[in-house]
């Protein structure tokens, strides 16, 4: 290691400074790899509770934007509740940020008002949460997105798939009881590859996965089992004809029980996945 130059160095922490804990144990290995980390300090920041994020705010404001380098984020439940916090928090890690994942169980507003931050560099976005259409001149960079809590996200077809011309991968989770979203996924697909049309699908999109939630048993209400087995119908189809599509996005089912977000279990997933 000793006869490797500095900027070598400097990548290799780069690429061990996904986990904190990890850029914690780099940073503390002696004084040449401690000033070389300082530079990586807000590389990956992930916020459980608003009490850490507002102790945390200060300091990234009172800390240059060159030395920031924020590329990846996490803000869980907790600051819904203090949405003036994670906008200001979001605002400061715009600029460089690659890797961003929320989970706002309930706030629509705020996650509305994130989708209007602009994001030159974002790469990656989960948003967990009833979410509304994100909009794409926001994320021209964006290549991987994950949108789970609309149970029928009517209108994220049309408006993602089209206008987000740089995303590969497109994945939707939490769906139950959405026959229209999947009537407009199968519209979407057959127009881009049966009509002859001057709209066309993102050109790097590679894969649409759906995760679908059902209940282990029938639901009194039928009406809500109707919809459950068209939606189910139609997303298979799509499922199994996607082989047929030469030059289209694979698309992948699955399906599993209804079951309410673990956010503790969703931070150490995200914390160990690579960018």
């Amino acid at each position: 290691m000793d006869s490797l130059p500095p900027e070598l160095h400097s990548l290799i922490i780069e690429r061990t400074c996904a986990s904190p804990h990890a850029f914690r144990a780099m940073s503390l290995t002696n004084t040449y790899f401690h000033a070389i980390t300082a530079s990586f300090r807000f590389y990956t920041i992930a916020l459980s509770s608003w009490e850490r994020a507002a102790r945390l705010l200060p300091l990234l404001e009172a800390t240059p934007a060159p030395k920031r380098n924020i590329r990846r984020l996490f803000l869980g439940p907790d600051l819904e509740f203090a949405p003036a916090l994670a906008l200001n928090l979001l605002r400061l890690a715009a600029p460089t940020l690659q890797d961003l994942a929320l989970i706002f169980s309930s706030s629509c507003a705020l996650l509305g008002a994130v989708f209007r931050v602009e994001f030159p560099r974002l790469k990656a976005m989960m948003v967990r949460g009833f979410y509304p259409i994100p909009r794409p001149g926001s994320f021209p960079a964006l290549t991987h997105l994950h949108l789970d809590g609309n149970r029928s996200p009517v209108g994220v077809p049309s408006a993602i798939l089209y206008a987000f011309r740089s995303l590969a991968h497109l994945r939707i989770s939490g769906l139950r009881a959405a026959p229209e979203f999947a009537r407009e996924l199968r519209d979407a697909l057959d127009i881009d590859f049966e009509q002859n049309t001057d709209l066309q699908l993102a050109p790097n999109l590679r894969c649409i996965s759906l995760d679908v939630q059902l209940p282990k048993r029938d639901q009194p209400n039928q009406i809500t089992n109707l919809q459950n087995a068209e939606m189910r119908h139609i997303l298979l189809e799509l499922d199994q004809s996607a082989g047929k599509r030469k030059d289209g996005p694979h698309v992948e089912y699955s399906e599993g029980d209804v079951e309410e977000i673990d956010a503790l279990k969703v931070k150490l997933a995200w914390l160990n996945m690579p960018i």
